[in-house]
Order: structure tokens, then C-alpha cells, then sequence
């Protein structure tokens, strides 16, 4: 099996999503408390939801700062399982940077799921998983910008819920990551055969194109009837095109 540069840091960021997950557990139910009784929440409560509060948002940047390396890693690996994978380790790294984020983000995530789908006799659903979490952290992130236009009460509690909600959308999305680069690491041979394979189709298409190409190119399909210019008519012969995904 492969040496996965991204696997331990995978592991870390889990174990911080899932503490801060729960953080923002312990925020969202004091918000609700709060709605319920203020009086029993200032007494009792008020502290402890401003403690996990302010340890949320510390573990929240720490989480950010891992994310930037995970980031990288994760590209190291699939770079190694596969050269031909097109976006490089530091240019994924890049795009995540706010504000090229609001796109980059959406950006990595499809190369990656494609990079899944690609191989899915090894990934399964792993690709479908990661297009359809990319999709939820934008409806997400939409949320919680329309939620800061509110100050009142129930705002926060929302707020709250949203926070869980996120903590565990970045998780999962973590976790496929990881276990769609440990199968693929996992099955060496396989990734090696279906690779052959691929390769084995693009030679036996290069004849055919290249073929087409030169005739186009020799003229010979064109058909030029003698005659005034004006009653010359040139007839092209259609090849049909070859697409490749």
C-alpha cells in the first residue's frame, strides 16, 4: 500500500470536527435555554454557553489552518495514485484561500469526486457523496450569511443549529475523502489495471484520429465541380468526431 501523506492529518481533523460539533452543541442548546427562560439562563447557563462559544471559534480557526495543509496532502496522494490528475497540490491549496474560496471551493471537490467517479468499481459512491456534501457547504454557508442579517433571540439559536450542521457536513466530507484515497491506495493492482486499460483505449483511438486528420488535410474530401464560380458547389464529407471525456 501507498504512503498517504494526508491520512493522520484526516484523523486529526475528524477528532476537532467532531469536539467542535459538539461545542456547537452545547452553544445551540444554551441559546434555546435562553429563549425558553432568560432568567435561569443568566444564572446558570450564560457562562457556560460563552466558554463553548469562545472554544468553538478557537478550534474553528485551528481546524481552518489544518484544512490548508490537509488540502495539499490530499493532492499529494492523488497525485501519487494517478499523475494524470489535473490540479496540482499547491494550486488547490491556493483557491481555498478566501475570497477565490467562494469558487475554488466547489472547484476542488468536483476534481475530486470526478477523480472518484473515475474509479468507482474501487470508490463506489464516494464521488456522488462528495458532489452532493459540496452542494449542502454552499447551502450552508448561504444560511448562516442570511441568518447575521438577524440580532433577535432565535437567530442565535439558529445560529447554533447551523454550526452543528456545518461541523458535521466538513466531517463527512473529510471522512469520504479519506476512505475513497485509502481504497484506491489499498488496491495498487487494480488502479494499475484499469489505468492499462484506459491507456490501452486512447492508443487504439490515436490511428483512427490521426487518420481523419490527414485526410481533411490532404484534401480528399472535397469535391470541386468544374464550372462557372458561381455553379461551383463543394462538398464536405462528414467524419463523425471523436469526444473524449
Amino acid at each position: 500500500m501507498l504512503e498517504l501523506r494526508s491520512n493522520r492529518l484526516s484523523n486529526l481533523l475528524v477528532f476537532l470536527l467532531r469536539a467542535n460539533a459538539i461545542m456547537a452543541g452545547i452553544y445551540a442548546v444554551s441559546q434555546i435555554i435562553f429563549l425558553i427562560n432568560e432568567h435561569f439562563y443568566m444564572d446558570y447557563v450564560y457562562s457556560i454557553g460563552s466558554f463553548t462559544y469562545a472554544f468553538y471559534l478557537m478550534l474553528f480557526f485551528v481546524i481552518a489552518v489544518l484544512f490548508f495543509i490537509w488540502i495539499y496532502r490530499v493532492h499529494q496522494d492523488l497525485r501519487q495514485l494517478d499523475f494524470a490528475y489535473p490540479l496540482a497540490p499547491k494550486d488547490a491549496a491556493m483557491i481555498m484561500i478566501p475570497p477565490l474560496s467562494i469558487a475554488g471551493l466547489a472547484y476542488t471537490y468536483i476534481k475530486v469526486a470526478r477523480f472518484f467517479k473515475k474509479y468507482e468499481i474501487l470508490t463506489g459512491k464516494a464521488g456522488r457523496k462528495l458532489l452532493w456534501l459540496t452542494g449542502s457547504i454552499y447551502g450552508l454557508i448561504a444560511a448562516n450569511l442570511i441568518i447575521r442579517f438577524y440580532e433577535d433571540n432565535i437567530s442565535f439559536a439558529i445560529s447554533g443549529l447551523l454550526m452543528i450542521l456545518s461541523c458535521s457536513v466538513y466531517l463527512i466530507v473529510t471522512r469520504v475523502v479519506q476512505k475513497g484515497i485509502i481504497v484506491l491506495a489499498s488496491n495498487e493492482e487494480e488502479l494499475a489495471r484499469i489505468k492499462r486499460l484506459e491507456a490501452e483505449a486512447a492508443a487504439a483511438l490515436e490511428p483512427a484520429a490521426e487518420q481523419s486528420t490527414a485526410r481533411v488535410d490532404t484534401g480528399e474530401e472535397l469535391d470541386v465541380k468544374e464550372g462557372p464560380v458561381e455553379e461551383q458547389s463543394i462538398q464536405v464529407v462528414k467524419y463523425p468526431f471523436l469526444k473524449y471525456w
